[in-house]
């Protein structure tokens, strides 16, 4: 054993050498280069793209257009197309593949949000879902009917199929409907997600299932065979991977887990009730039929599953094209609770910062079937819900905006993302059939929005997300020490696509209110969606802020960022003109005034003037004025602190400091690129030694390679020859994305 686990090692550092040679050599050349992966912004909000009005759509596709969106997420909920969607029998002579076949009217509001979107060069995600009519699903037990939806259990794989290729043909882009078009085709579809949230049981019921003494994961099976009609049913009418992007999985991040008594550290295991929901990586290792060692299943273990007994690697791969062969795998990285950088102590669990696990699973399952193949990523929901509206929640809106930027930034710094979802741009109103005073009376429904919704007086007024959505700006480490240059990650959402562009840095020194610039950065056209880096002195203890200048004229600016306070995370000082209403506003936006941001003259201006919807809405303003004033008055600005004030009279930064930013299990230490990265000349010590390190390492493999040609050939070495070929696999993965990221330089 030790023998085998010191050959391990010495291959493994092998290969982590050879890497590091291959890392020098691009640290040497220098450059400028641009990520060919950057993800792609969508957007998600059913209710003002779907089931609104005309003039309603209108208006959320122009703003959608004006905040740099590339695509909208629509859900087709199978039932509301469907014929007699609540009868137990489907229609006779019915064809369900025919779009023709379909009522009048069941068509057009896709028809329409496809036109529209088509009309403003706005992309359409079809994600392809449940509730399905009753006559494709079968009947729920007794037992289960409390917990289950009738219109997602166990649905008909071949319905779906049929009903997933009248949607390839009618959004084929040479279909004509027989009415209501003018005689035009109707534009094509080319993004599809199969199914949402398929680890729920609110979208695919049942989730877990008896098999003999065990409970075995059931929808798994049934997901897979939805896949497999789905895929089918869009090639049939065009739609392949070769033309379209076809997305599987849509996973929700978590599922319900029982903590094992006396385990330290604490561990989970799944809960297994038929209406409990399962966790990504086990619902993920139960559809790739493996076990959680990432071994193919055979025998009762396979067929408990839905897996083919014999564990045939090659047969199973043949079967299922839409697993192996999909453009990428979806998934809904929230983790509400706490901001992005934050990992999961559940190990099935998958929120943004352990996205790493996903794709690990998702390599070790492919590996298990002889596929090589790193699929894409694509995040096809995200948000925050914020308090206010719901008392419910604990993020601010200021956070929220913060939050928002963080997880764009950690996005684009995983090679293997290719989207980005903002789920909401207007908060749902309250579920109005409970009282104001129940939880389910904003519980229930979702406040991820960018604006605020119905329920309050803050109706139709833009959260700070709204700014941070269209120019995101990120600093890793916000600290400015004397002489040390900030990171800055940003992004010109707003700005036209594939063009160049100017993104101009600006800086104001803490307790003034004029900004002056003090970078420019010269943003290519090959940097598709507008993303950069730079890096630059700040003059000082301040905040800093990104600015674009529109071709049409006027110029937009980000939130922000508060540098030069150690340990305090960016985002939370949301800052607005100063000025008699500045106070209202960047309360309004945070939640806090920092004393240090106003004088005492505004202060007082402000506290004079309050809006009485303010008042009845929240009474800490004045409270919270009034603090700003006391502090200001104890000499706290005079001496630097910069301490944010709260409704509640407590003080703390205005975003509270999560862990150090650790996104995606990666040293913040990494340079991550630089939109004017100058080339470099000469190399350090520490690399020189692993160059040599790495050439002796060489030089050795070649040596045994040579040994082996002439008949050498011990069974250590054959050991030794397969820790390699492991190793080289895994720093190959490793080597991939250093090697994306490096290019950004």
């Amino acid at each position: 054993m030790m023998k085998r686990i010191s050959i391990r090692a010495v291959a493994a550092a092998a290969a982590a050498a050879v890497a590091i040679v291959a890392l020098v050599a691009v640290l040497s050349s220098g450059g400028v280069a641009h990520s060919s992966h950057a993800p792609e912004s969508i957007f998600q909000d059913d209710n003002h793209l779907l089931y609104a009005d005309p003039a309603t759509i209108g208006r959320t596709l122009g703003l959608l257009q004006a905040i740099g969106v590339d695509r909208i997420r629509i859900t087709v909920e199978w039932a509301y197309i469907a014929p007699d969607a609540t009868s137990a029998t489907e229609p006779a002579g019915f064809h369900a593949a025919d779009p023709a076949d379909y009522p009048a009217g069941a068509w057009d509001r896709y028809d329409r949000i496809v036109e529209m979107a088509e009309a403003r060069g706005i992309g359409v995600d079809f994600n392809v879902t449940d509730p399905g009519p009753l006559w494709a699903m079968h009947r729920a037990p007794a037992a289960m009917r409390r917990g289950a939806t009738p219109a997602d259990y166990q649905p008909s794989a071949s319905a779906f199929g049929r009903f997933v290729q009248a949607l390839g043909r009618r959004y084929s882009g040479a279909y004509v409907p027989p009415t209501g078009s003018g005689g035009h085709a109707l534009p094509r579809v080319s993004f599809w997600s199969i199914w949402n949230e398929p680890n729920q049981p609110s979208w695919l019921a049942p989730q877990w299932r008896s098999a003999g003494r065990q409970r075995v994961p059931a929808a798994p099976a049934r997901y897979r065979a939805l896949v497999d009609a789905a895929v089918a049913g869009l090639k049939a009418t065009g739609h392949t991977v070769t033309t379209d992007t076809i997305l599987v999985g849509e996973t929700a991040p978590e599922g319900s887990v029982n903590p094992v008594a006396g385990s330290h550290p604490q561990r989970y295991v799944s809960a297994t009730g038929a209406d409990d929901a399962m966790t990504p990586m086990v619902f993920l290792r139960a559809l790739y039929c493996v076990n959680a060692r990432y071994r193919r299943l055979t025998g009762t273990a396979a067929t408990a599953l839905g897996c083919p007994a014999s564990g045939n690697a090659n047969d199973f791969v043949k079967a299922n094209p839409g697993l192996f062969d999909a453009t990428g795998f979806a998934h809904h990285p929230y983790f509400f609770l706490f901001a992005p950088n934050v990992s999961s102590p559940i190990a099935d669990y998958v929120p943004l910062a352990d996205l790493g696990r996903l794709e690990r699973g998702l390599d070790l399952a492919f590996a298990a079937y002889g596929e090589s193949r790193r699929i894409p990523i694509y995040l096809t929901e995200y948000g925050y819900q914020t308090n206010p509206p719901d008392p419910g929640q604990h993020v601010t809106p200021a956070e929220q905006a913060a939050y928002l930027n963080e997880a764009d930034y950690m996005a684009w710094r995983d090679p293997r993302v290719r989207s980005v979802t903002q789920f909401l741009l207007y908060d749902s109103g309250p579920a109005a059939q409970y009282p104001p005073s129940s939880t389910e009376y904003w519980g229930s429904t979702f406040q991820t929005g960018l604006i605020y919704g119905p329920g309050t007086p803050r109706d139709g007024r833009a959260k700070p997300a709204l700014r941070a959505y269209a120019l995101p700006v990120w600093i890793p480490d916000p600290d400015t020490r004397r002489g040390s240059k900030l990171l800055i990650w940003g992004m010109l959402r707003l700005a036209p696509k594939r063009s160049a562009q100017v993104a101009r840095i600006q800086w104001r020194p803490a307790g003034q209110s004029d900004y002056r610039a003090i970078a420019t950065v010269d943003v290519p056209a090959s940097a598709t969606y507008g993303y950069f880096t730079t890096r630059v002195t700040a003059p000082g203890r301040g905040s800093i802020r990104i600015a674009w200048r529109s071709p049409k004229g006027g110029t937009a600016t980000s939130r922000a960022v508060a540098v030069g306070v150690r340990g305090v995370q960016p985002g939370g000082n949301f800052t607005v003109p100063s000025g008699s209403a500045s106070v209202s506003q960047a309360y309004d936006h945070s939640q806090t005034i920092a004393p240090c941001e106003f004088s005492s003259p505004e202060l007082q201006r402000a506290e004079d003037s309050v809006p009485n919807d303010e008042m009845q809405y929240d009474q800490g303003y004045v409270a919270a004025i009034e603090q700003a004033r006391q502090q200001q008055a104890s000499g706290a600005c005079a001496s630097g602190r910069t301490a944010a004030v709260t409704g509640t009279g407590t003080s703390s930064a205005a975003t509270p400091a999560p862990p150090a930013l650790p996104p995606l299990g990666q040293s913040t230490a990494l340079d991550v690129g630089s939109a004017t990265a100058a080339t470099h000349s000469g190399l350090p010590a520490p690399i020189v030694i692993l160059m040599v390190i790495g050439g002796l390492l060489a030089l050795t493999a070649i040596a045994l390679g040579a040994a082996h040609l002439q008949g050498w050939d011990p069974a250590w070495a054959a050991r030794a020859r397969h820790s390699w070929s492991e190793a080289g696999y895994r720093a190959s993965g490793i080597w991939s994305e250093l090697d994306d990221r490096l290019r950004r330089r």
